[in-house]
């Protein structure tokens, strides 16, 4: 949609690009240089109600971006006047919020399609294009996404870095030979190509870089970026649909570097990032999943959630699938990455929704706007961080552990790495043998490396005489020859019910590396309140002092090589722990199997 062009402006410096400040709607309306959605300084939110009717015309063709959805009542004239070369902060939030909200329900139609083909006025098209065949939106395919652009609109490119080259690329061109004569490529090492996702400006992500050096750093192979950013540009559902065709390009390439180079397909890895995950699948289904394997970081969700296997990224298209989930779930509940389970093996750090670091509160840099556009992405880019932190690894790898769902593992149960129950994540990721869709779970801290340690924590209470169940919030600090940690919340935080003669599990975790345990310092806090009919009706409340009697702490480490559980103990255990009291316990001489 192109929203009053810049030549209708008499004084366009005095506009506000609503493109630049609202970052992921800048593609969703093919926003260039001649088309803006801009607001006049000058003028009132009347004004911007007329843009708002622009775009409710401009969307009124897509039942599932309908502009009139969004926009119920336009601002009148009155409702705010900003002052003479300033825009009206209320003003440009509206912009914002609504321009947001149209980028994603432009996103979220994808999520609601409909995988057939045939229905009742919907012809089934295709498009040829030469030897990487035909393209139809015949089922499984959806007639909602648009089917590939052409290859020259697309323009996918592909570039080589080697240890000899690690910096400048060589261009391989399949059918050229002499492109790939000329260049470093090397026979009898891994082949590893990167595919990039949807882009907003038409320039290449930082992590492409950052991942390439450390790949080669790490390991001697051929490294192949797949540059598809013209077609990455289009609009979300645009660039969906071309991720098929860009799939069909890197199976051509792979066959012709095999027909060339005598490399086998199980030679050739490829990582991909959100849509370039899907495009991987793509590829790896025209080689018959014979590849040796495809890393998915974040493979994306709009326009992929509950399809057929045939249209996503799953265990079929390579002989290893393994991938990270980190955003399956942001504004509005719709999550730029997949939240299910793609691969033989899926990592789900910190639950693969919300990542540390990644809210508003955490960034202190930038304008409103760039803190929201940050928060909106930041879970979605740090799938690559992480990739990249685990080819960089000097204290270990990351491990994740085997659980049913992330509240399970966030209680300490699953802390064990018998019976293939602990993987590690990212680039050592290795298969569990005869099974797939296997889901791993992890924490780890906001910054690099991310590394955490994990701990599962056992507390047994002691049933003394008129011990009682006590609400409580409960604390818990680690000390070591390496230092010691912050006090963390067990359960994060939450209410827990503590009952004499019970034993309950917890998890913590820790970026410190403790060659041992020395001692555990615990605390409590009492939330038990009064019941409602002693509040109403004055009866007598229990004022007596409340106390903890913990018979041992046991620590058993998720991360170590050994997983040995020790006992920590008080050394007067029978006086029990008055609330908001620390004590200290330290390790007692006997073990734990």
């Amino acid at each position: 949609a192109q929203l009053m062009p810049r030549s209708q402006s008499p004084n366009h410096k005095a506009y506000v690009d609503c493109c630049a400040q609202t970052e992921f709607a800048y593609k969703h309306f093919n926003c260039k240089t001649s088309a803006f959605i801009k607001i006049h300084s000058a003028n009132s939110c009347s004004h911007l109600g007329q843009i708002f009717n622009s775009i409710v015309k401009a969307t009124a063709s897509f039942p599932a971006l309908d502009g009139r959805a969004l926009v119920p009542s336009i601002p009148s004239s009155n409702t705010c006047q900003p002052k003479k070369g300033r825009m009206s902060s209320l003003c440009l939030s509206i912009a914002f919020i609504v321009t947001c909200l149209l980028s994603l329900l432009g996103w979220a139609k994808g999520e609601r399609q409909v995988r057939s083909s045939g229905a009742a006025g919907t012809a089934v098209k295709s498009v040829c294009y030469g030897r990487l065949g035909c393209f139809s939106n015949a089922s499984p395919f959806s007639s909602d996404i648009p089917l590939p652009q052409p290859r020259k609109r697309i323009n996918t490119t592909f570039h080589l870095r080697t240890r000899a080259n690690p910096t400048k690329s060589h261009v391989l061109k399949p059918g050229r030979p002499e492109t790939l004569r000329s260049s470093n490529f090397e026979s009898g090492v891994m082949t590893r190509i990167i595919v990039h996702g949807y882009s907003m400006y038409g320039t290449l992500e930082p992590w492409i870089n950052s991942m390439i050096q450390a790949i080669l750093a790490k390991d001697d192979s051929n490294i192949i970026m797949v540059d598809w950013l013209k077609g990455a540009m289009a609009t979300y559902s645009q660039a969906v649909g071309n991720t098929r065709l860009v799939g069909a390009e890197v199976a051509n390439l792979i066959k012709w570097l095999m027909d060339k180079t005598g490399n086998p397909l199980d030679s050739f890895h490829i990582i991909g990032f959100s849509l370039g995950a899907q495009a991987a699948g793509y590829a790896g289904d025209r080689l018959g999943g014979r590849i040796a394997r495809i890393s998915a970081i974040d493979p994306a969700n709009p326009g992929f959630k509950d399809t057929d296997p045939r249209v996503h990224l799953d265990p079929s298209d390579a002989m290893f699938v393994d991938a990270i989930h980190t955003d399956g779930n942001t504004l509005l509940g719709l999550g730029l990455g997949m939240k299910d389970a793609t691969g033989h093996v899926d990592f789900y750090p910190n639950g693969g929704n919300d990542q540390p670091g990644c809210d508003m509160a955490s960034s202190d840099k930038g304008s409103y706007f760039y803190k929201l556009s940050v928060a909106f992405s930041c879970d979605h880019f740090r799938a690559a961080d992480l990739y990249i932190a685990t080819i960089n690894a000097t204290s270990g790898p990351m491990k994740g552990f085997r659980c049913d769902n992330y509240d399970r593992f966030r209680q300490g149960t699953c802390m064990s790495c018998r019976g293939n129950r602990c993987r590690s994540m990212g680039w050592d990721a290795e298969r569990v043998p005869h099974q797939e869709r296997v889901k791993f779970y992890l924490q780890t801290t906001a910054e690099e490396p991310y590394k955490v340690y994990h701990y599962q924590v056992k507390m047994h209470f002691r049933n003394v005489s008129r011990a009682k169940e006590v609400d409580a919030k409960l604390y818990l600090q680690l000390r070591g020859p390496e230092g010691q940690t912050k006090e963390v919340a067990l359960k994060e935080g939450i209410t827990v019910r503590v009952i004499p003669g019970h034993s309950q599990k917890f998890l913590f975790s820790t970026p410190i590396h403790f060659s041992k345990i020395e001692s555990v310092s615990f605390r409590w806090e009492d939330v038990t309140s009064s019941s409602w009919w002693s509040s109403w009706f004055g009866a007598a409340e229990d004022t007596s002092v409340k106390r903890l009697h913990v018979k041992s702490i046991k620590l058993k480490p998720g991360d170590a090589a050994v997983q040995t559980r020790r006992h920590y103990c008080l050394p007067r255990p029978h006086r029990g722990i008055l609330a908001k009291d620390t004590k200290t316990f330290r390790s007692c001489l006997r073990r734990a199997a």
